[in-house]
C-alpha cells in the first residue's frame, strides 16, 4: 500500500501593475499586487515584499497588503521585483519596468519652463538695447 501524500500544492501566481507607468523623481508610483494568486490559498493569505531596484535585497518584509507607493531618487529605467509566498511558502515573481526622469524644478509659482521664457525674453530685451546704443 502506498503512502497518502496529499494533495500537491501548486504555488502562487505573481502579478504586479505599476501606475503611473512613467513619471520623475517627484511622482508617486502606487505598486499593486492584488492580482496575484494561488489555487489554495485566498489572496488576502498571500503575502508579498517588494524590491524596488532588483538587486536582490528586499526593500520591505512579507505583507499580505498587496498595495506599496514608492518614489525612485534617481532618473533612468527602475526595475523592480515583487515575490508573492502562499501558506505552504511555495513563493513566485513577478517583474517590472518603470521609466523616471528627473523632475522639473520649481521656481515658487513658476514652473523651470516659465523661467526660462522670462530669460530668453530679457536677453531679446538686452541686446535690442545693445544694439541701439550709438558708439561714441
Amino acid at each position: 500500500m502506498e503512502p497518502f501524500l496529499g494533495p500537491l500544492n501548486s504555488g502562487p501566481t505573481a502579478q504586479a501593475t505599476v501606475s503611473p507607468g512613467q513619471g520623475d523623481t517627484m511622482t508617486e508610483f502606487i505598486f499593486d499586487a492584488s492580482n496575484s494568486s494561488d489555487p489554495e490559498d485566498a489572496t488576502s493569505l498571500l503575502e508579498v515584499r517588494w524590491d524596488f531596484d532588483s538587486n536582490g535585497i528586499w526593500d520591505t518584509g512579507w505583507t499580505t497588503d498587496k498595495v506599496v507607493s514608492h518614489y525612485f531618487e534617481s532618473s533612468g529605467m527602475q526595475h523592480v521585483t515583487v515575490q508573492v509566498r502562499d501558506s505552504d511558502g511555495f513563493t513566485d515573481t513577478a517583474y517590472m519596468q518603470v521609466l523616471v526622469v528627473d523632475a522639473i524644478p520649481e521656481f515658487g509659482d513658476l514652473s523651470i519652463i516659465t523661467v526660462l521664457a522670462i530669460m530668453l525674453f530679457m536677453t531679446g530685451l538686452d541686446r535690442k538695447r545693445r544694439h541701439r546704443r550709438t558708439p561714441s
